[in-house]
């Protein structure tokens, strides 16, 4: 555990500021060291500029085996200290190893949604990392145009 936790530390130590967001798989290069081998859920957002480029990754809750309560006033708090903030990536782990989407993340990203709109902070992306793989709410088209299809995400959950 303890070389476990020495790597993870250095592999976090690496700046991931300034790098620009242009696909799922960006978030995916960069959270992947943070979430794949946690054993408890941990949610992150990572706060990008007007060009996408990463200004700071900050983890808002660590949760237990299969939940992490996430309030979007925590999110935005967060988000707000910047003022150059213009959008967010939300990234989440399942330790399980299965990144299909739960209706509860369904949920807290729809909740995130509205509450970005009435700041005018875009929700890009929620990633769901799994055991070496990763669910795109935009590549599922769960995300489309800042807001959340439910439909595609029922029919992406009932896949699973």
């Amino acid at each position: 555990m303890v070389v476990r936790d020495l790597v993870k530390r250095a592999l976090v130590a690496i700046p991931e500021k300034k790098k620009a967001i242009r696909t799922p798989k960006d978030v995916v290069d960069i959270m992947m060291k943070y979430l794949r081998y946690e054993a408890k859920e941990n949610f992150y957002i990572l706060i990008l500029d007007t060009k996408n480029q990463v200004i700071n990754i900050s983890k808002i809750s660590e949760g237990s085996i299969n939940t992490s309560i996430v309030h979007p006033a925590n999110v935005f708090k967060e988000v707000l200290k910047y003022e150059t903030s213009n959008s967010i990536v939300l990234a989440h782990n399942h330790p399980s190893g299965d990144p299909t989407p739960s209706i509860d993340d369904v949920n807290i990203t729809e909740q995130i949604i509205k509450a970005g709109k009435l700041l005018n902070i875009e929700i890009i992306d929620h990633i769901i990392i799994g055991d070496g793989i990763y669910t795109s709410f935009k590549k599922e088209e769960i995300i489309k145009n800042n807001n959340i299809d439910m439909h595609m995400a029922l029919q992406r959950y009932e896949r699973s």
